[in-house]
């Protein structure tokens, strides 16, 4: 049996025997006396408790503020523990206690989003930009639906090749400066069935 008592805006109690997963908000006046009869196996009915053949998966991402523990079809329970640590540790323990289990670590990519912007802001670019050529070469379009994208990238190409060419610059930046400065989470994954 494990069980531990946090503060800082946790979850006050958290533990698990060889069941379940528990968690407890309890007044403080009751922490005491709930966490001492937990060491003794006496779980007190203030618990939230999963039994562990319910539970299909358990998630710690780094930067998350808990550790997420889905259980039966749809279902998901969040053991908030703020101290980064102390996280990790449950972890690791609850890791352990499921050996049967398949443990994978991965990195999530945020540059994926960012890329598919890129390309879409580029594409719309390059459409702009050859309205804007034909607009300097004396071309003219019939707008029919003011309100279409078509109509939105002719607009813009009136305002000529140089100052679209900066517009899309700007635009195409900012997911370029995402790619550059974000960082990947980790994301830690015991999968049970």
């Amino acid at each position: 049996m494990v069980i531990w008592k946090l503060e800082d805006g946790s979850d006050k109690l958290i533990g698990f025997d060889n069941k379940a997963l528990y968690k407890s908000n309890p007044k403080d006046l009751e922490i005491n006396k709930i966490y001492n009869d937990f060491k003794f196996s006496i779980i007190s009915k203030d618990f939230f408790s999963i039994p562990f053949n319910y539970i299909t998966e358990i998630n710690l991402e780094q930067g998350k503020k808990y550790i997420e523990v889905k259980f039966g079809n749809n279902s998901s329970e969040h053991f908030k523990i703020l101290n980064q640590n102390k996280k990790e540790e449950f972890f690791n323990l609850l890791k352990d206690q499921f050996h049967l289990g398949k443990y994978i670590e991965t990195k999530t990519n945020p540059s994926k989003k960012s890329i598919i912007a890129i390309i879409i802001l580029f594409i719309l670019y390059l459409i702009t930009i050859f309205f804007a050529n034909e607009l300097s070469n004396g071309a003219e379009y019939d707008v029919k639906h003011p309100n279409s994208i078509f109509a939105i990238l002719l607009a813009l190409a009136t305002f000529g090749i140089k100052k679209v060419t900066i517009l899309f610059s700007f635009l195409i930046g900012i997911p370029l400066l995402n790619i550059i400065i974000r960082k990947p989470k980790k994301i830690k994954k015991i999968t049970l069935k």
